[in-house]
C-alpha cells in the first residue's frame, strides 16, 4: 500500500511542521 505510506509521510511532516510552532 505505498499510498499509505505517503500519506503517513505526509501526517509525518505536518507533525513536523506543528512541533516547530
Amino acid at each position: 500500500l505505498p499510498n499509505f505510506i505517503y500519506v503517513k509521510r505526509e501526517l509525518a511532516k505536518q507533525q513536523v511542521v506543528m512541533h516547530k510552532f
